[in-house]
């Protein structure tokens, strides 16, 4: 499986999750309330994005009756960080040593003006033998 992204928009409090390089073509919301899943041309899932994600409860992600995916670290780790989100980008040090301290990984913060802030995060290592997904 190829490296998963996970970035988390504040302004949108939105987050998407690139489950393969391939870039998604169509858009469902079939499986799972609050959860869009885009599907290439090939018809696999190809990303995931989760809508009004600091109220969404679930560590799991279903893609089809069949399959589904565990983020149960992941999303934790991702909730704390949303919780600093007041010194995020008014003290980014600050936060950066806090997320050391925590044991989270942060790959890039973006404040650019005319973007919505987000934050790239990788997936956690904990959560990584739960994907039993193929490449794209």
């Amino acid at each position: 499986m190829n490296k998963i992204e996970i970035t988390y928009f504040f302004k949108e409090d939105v987050t998407y999750i690139s489950l393969c390089d391939e870039k998604s073509s169509i858009g469902d919301e079939e499986f799972q309330d609050g959860v869009v899943l885009y599907r290439g041309d090939n018809n696999k899932v190809s990303g995931v994005e989760i809508l009004n994600f600091s109220g969404f409860k679930e560590s799991k992600i279903t893609l089809s009756v069949e399959q589904s995916l565990d983020f149960t670290t992941t999303f934790r780790e991702l909730h704390m960080l949303i919780s600093l989100r007041d010194i995020m980008f008014v003290d980014p040090e600050q936060f950066e040593s806090t997320c050391k301290e925590w044991g989270i990984r942060v790959q890039k913060i973006s404040s650019k003006l005319d973007e919505s802030p987000s934050i790239n995060i990788p997936l956690s290592s904990k959560d990584v033998h739960n994907l039993s997904l193929t490449n794209c």
